[in-house]
């Protein structure tokens, strides 16, 4: 690989031989594939955004998390970015007629749905948010950073929003990077005020949900990676703040990798190549789809979760998306929506109600390989450019 100093500084910072971070991927990465990273030379990721430690089982839970990927990992156990969600905090409870709208959308795209089993679905916070741990269980909190600032996790990062400034710092004297993901030079703007060590700049590409936290679906720009990187990089530069930018969307080889290390990005985060790998809890679909006829497409739809999310366009996804006839505000919102959903998937027992998360580019992936496999090629394939 040609030397691109900024992203040899990054890697030496993190401890790793690549520049490469594996994307969080709630729900479908486990620790047995951040592991795997890890000990190939790369930053693996847990998602913690699942556990809710405003409850003492929850902590519990997160801490059981970490611990499995430590011990899977000894000789790499700091090798990891621990990943929360931020959004804005959901109060109150879903109106009768959002509900109601909820079950008519769910019935017209399934059929032989009946009101009973819709009748079972709870609408409860599924999705509790790091923001309203901070402001109901600051103890929970204090419990938490203790605990990271004896782990001592190269990277702490935030998806679909930012923490508070205090909480950032009481990361950053543990000698912890934090990172938030960034879908826009607005919000580029408030993070770098905020003080993070760096920016994953998550183009529209991109598979799983959208990070963005300042626009609203209409009002979203829908920057590919290219364009939203290179916005950012100029913005940055010209502002004199330093700040890791890290490249995410659409990335599934070492040119693509080493694209982005030479227009100054200190690394670059890959989901979707590892779909297929054994370690990923997609693996069954997705290897199935692409060693056959690999035809379905993507797309962004936020009537699964309540929020923005590239996914795979299944018939499941595709009668959603035909039903659709309602504004946001008159369907629960996320957390009570994904909830929702899940405990309906759980019910259903002979449709394929799965939400397939997936970038554009994932028809590229080889279903052959393990996240070990992947992560040595990437790396042999860049020692060669």
């Amino acid at each position: 690989m040609p030397p691109h100093p900024t992203s040899l500084r990054f890697a030496q910072l993190l401890g790793i031989k690549e520049p490469i971070i594996q994307a969080p991927m709630a729900g479908i990465s486990t620790a047995k594939l951040a592991a795997e990273v890890a000990n190939n030379g790369a930053l693996g990721s847990l998602p913690l955004a699942m556990y809710d430690i405003g409850k003492p089982e929850g902590l519990t839970k997160l801490i059981a998390s970490v611990e499995e990927f430590r011990r899977l990992a000894p000789d790499n156990a700091r090798n990891v970015n621990l990943n929360f969600f931020c959004h804005e905090i959901t109060t109150g409870v879903s109106a009768a007629t959002q509900i109601k709208n909820w079950w008519t959308l769910y019935r017209n795209s399934i059929s032989n749905l009946d009101d009973t089993l819709l009748s079972k679905i709870p609408f409860e916070n599924g999705n509790v948010s790091f923001k309203q741990f901070e402001r109901d269980y600051p103890q929970s909190v204090d419990k938490l950073l203790e605990y990271l600032g004896q782990v001592k996790p190269r990277m702490v990062s935030f998806h679909f929003g930012y923490p508070t400034r205090d909480t950032i710092k009481r990361i950053q004297n543990e000698g912890i990077l934090v990172f938030v993901t960034t879908t826009s030079i607005e919000e580029t703007k408030l993070l770098l005020e905020l003080g993070v060590d760096g920016l994953v700049c998550q183009g529209y590409e991109a598979g799983g949900h959208r990070g963005n936290f300042l626009k609203e679906k209409l009002l979203d720009e829908n920057l590919s990676t290219y364009a939203l990187f290179s916005q950012v990089r100029k913005y940055v530069s010209n502002s004199n703040k330093k700040v890791h930018l890290v490249a995410a969307g659409g990335i599934d080889d070492a040119n693509a990798i080493n694209y982005y290390l030479s227009l100054g990005a200190s690394g670059v985060q890959l989901g979707s190549i590892f779909l297929a790998t054994p370690e990923s809890t997609s693996n069954g679909f997705i290897k199935k789809h692409v060693e056959g006829a690999n035809d379905l497409t993507t797309t962004m739809i936020d009537l699964v979760s309540g929020k923005p999310a590239r996914a795979i366009k299944t018939e499941f996804i595709e009668n959603l998306m035909m039903n659709d006839i309602y504004e946001r505000d008159q369907l629960p919102a996320y957390g009570h929506a994904y909830g929702a959903y899940k405990a309906l998937k759980v019910l259903v027992k002979d449709h394929d109600l799965d939400f397939y998360l997936a970038g554009q580019n994932y028809h590229t992936l080889d279903p052959k390989l393990n996240t070990a496999e992947i992560i040595q090629k990437l790396s042999h394939d860049l020692a060669k450019l």
